[in-house]
């Protein structure tokens, strides 16, 4: 998991200007000491502007951007562990804060142990982050799948690199609010701009 500097580079918007998103259910309180925080990063393949354009500071969504805001907004509404905070779609990137619950221990006697784990990163977490991972491809094969029977070929949308970013506290979780927010002003600097010489995020497989 790649770590990324505090810095702008988000944004989003369907084809109505539209701020950034925040869920309409209320947050997962970041301080909570039982859930874990993530600024997440999807990006598209070879950072294609697929999902719309950046004008005047915002974002204006395309229909390929518009299947990906109904998507996002849809991918957490059955998940009793997992809440989507701010959000933003870019020309061809998402950013969002994604909030999880942390795993019920088990007893040993309905199926699991609790147990002492020596692996450097904490079972819950482990836990939360293998979550995370699946609930992430989840959303971008069925992202992948609507988007292909509505252009009608089967061109891949996303890399296979992701990134996910714990949020460690709840002043970094504000930050990241803020980051997100400011994403659309910042597009011509961002890292993931198709004229970027950064690498970052950068991966030769695809979905």
């Amino acid at each position: 998991m790649s770590k990324l500097s505090l810095e702008p580079s988000v944004s989003f918007m369907p084809a109505t200007l539209t701020p950034p998103h925040k869920t309409s259910a209320p947050a997962v309180a970041p301080a909570a000491a039982s859930t874990a925080n993530y600024f997440i990063t999807l990006c598209t393949h070879e950072r294609q502007c697929l999902f719309g354009e950046i004008i005047d500071g915002q974002m204006r969504l395309n229909k390929l951007g518009s299947i990906v805001e109904d998507e996002w907004q849809n991918a957490a509404k059955d998940r009793q562990d997992l809440n989507c905070d701010q959000w933003i779609i870019m020309p061809n990137h998402i950013h969002g804060i994604v909030s999880l619950a942390e795993p019920p221990e088990t007893d040993g006697i309905s199926g699991g142990d609790i147990s002492e784990s020596t692996d450097p990163v904490s079972a819950p977490e482990a836990t939360q982050q293998r979550a995370l991972s699946a609930w992430m491809e989840e959303f971008k094969a069925t992202v992948t799948d609507r988007i292909n029977i509505h252009r009608q070929n089967t061109r891949p949308i996303w890399q296979t690199t992701d990134d996910q970013q714990l949020i460690p506290h709840h002043f970094a979780f504000n930050i990241f609010r803020q980051y997100i927010r400011s994403n659309p002003h910042a597009w011509l600097w961002d890292k993931l701009h198709p004229d970027s010489p950064s690498d970052w995020l950068h991966s030769e497989g695809a979905i």
